[in-house]
């Protein structure tokens, strides 16, 4: 994942919807510092902030990791794909929302 776009496209969604980093950094449970640090891309984000962020601005997670075929890149061993990343998502979604 590419900080800097991340950081980027946080920034557009952000400013489309008329929201302060400080109100954003609230909803994180962080400071407006640290915001500022992640949208110009100086801090990464984690990735259980990043699903909360693509849940705020209703976007898609995969928006965020900058690969078109991010889907398909989880392959079993000496086996067609499988959808691993389903689940691991899936799991991700639960922990995030307690």
């Amino acid at each position: 994942m590419d900080i800097k776009r991340t950081g980027k496209k946080i920034k557009q969604l952000r400013e489309l919807k008329g929201m302060t980093q400080k109100k954003l950094g609230e909803l994180l449970n962080c400071s407006e510092a640290h915001m500022s640090r992640i949208e110009s891309g100086e801090r990464n984000i984690g990735l259980k902030d990043l699903y909360k962020i693509a849940d705020i601005f209703n976007v898609s997670y995969y928006d965020f990791l900058n690969e078109p075929n991010y889907r398909n890149h989880f392959r079993a061993e000496k086996t067609d794909t499988i959808n691993l990343d389903e689940k691991i998502w899936e799991d991700f979604k639960k922990e995030a929302r307690k």
